[in-house]
């Protein structure tokens, strides 16, 4: 577990650490007010994408969150948070705007996991390229992760691109790289395999979540009962052999 901490310090709170235009509190205290459900008390879960733009992580992610009252972690309102205070500026070149965003973002998910009771999120952005410090990150504060990969025909994408952005031109000319990114992406660790190239249906997709969280569930009450027959101090129920606390009537499938 101390490993995992120190990574999860490195990725969460180094970067802040970095920062040289001075204290994030008030961009914290002005996104926080963006925020739903954050008074909930929920626990650590996650539920995090692979996609490039254009594929509707978004509007997967606001179809979402009300549904479970997840706290919805938006990378595109994280920017947009500091651009209405002047520190991501258009005259300041992008790799350097993403540092910042970065160190903002790594700073703002640590303090509100840690003054918030509410710890269910849905992180709206790809982690195409960076889901092993993420993961890392959330196995360090014990989050039960879902992993969902979009997928979307490239020309389909393109043409969403072209429909919905006022200046589709950025997006175009990096959609090689996005696409790359996504394609190269390691898809062992993926959880739900989500088409969503034709209508969005999100009662599907809930469907599949909650799914895989009764297997989750199951597994779990099998494992822990396979642990339970070499305990001998554990008590048993005589006509089924299953100990009380394991009986499936007595199964937590909340999500």
């Amino acid at each position: 577990m101390a490993i995992r901490q120190i990574i999860a310090a490195c990725f969460l709170l180094f970067p802040y650490l970095c920062f040289a235009e001075g204290s994030f509190d008030p961009l914290y205290t002005a996104h926080l007010q963006k925020l739903s459900y954050i008074e909930e008390k929920q626990p650590a879960k996650a539920v995090l994408f692979s996609a490039t733009p254009g594929m509707g992580k978004s509007e997967i992610s606001r179809a979402l969150s009300p549904h479970y009252h997840a706290v919805l972690i938006s990378s595109d309102e994280m920017r947009r948070t500091l651009k209405e205070h002047g520190i991501y500026r258009d005259d300041r070149p992008t790799s350097e705007n993403e540092v910042i965003y970065r160190q903002f973002a790594a700073y703002f998910i640590d303090r509100l996991f840690h003054e918030y009771p509410n710890h269910f999120y849905l992180f709206d952005s790809s982690v195409d390229r960076n889901y092993q410090p993420l993961k890392a990150a959330l196995d360090a504060y014990e989050f039960e992760t879902v992993l969902v990969r979009i997928e979307v025909p490239r020309e389909i994408v393109e043409q969403r691109l072209i429909e919905r952005e006022e200046h589709p031109d950025y997006y175009l000319r990096n959609l090689d790289k996005w696409f790359a990114d996504y394609e190269a992406f390691d898809l062992s660790p993926v959880d739900i395999f989500f088409d969503n190239s034709g209508l969005l249906d999100i009662p599907l997709l809930i469907e599949q979540i909650d799914q895989l969280q009764f297997n989750r569930v199951l597994w779990k009450m099998i494992t822990d009962e396979r642990d339970a027959i070499n305990d001998t101090s554990r008590p048993y129920d005589l006509q089924t052999g299953i100990p009380p606390c394991h009986r499936p009537d007595q199964l937590s499938l909340s999500w």
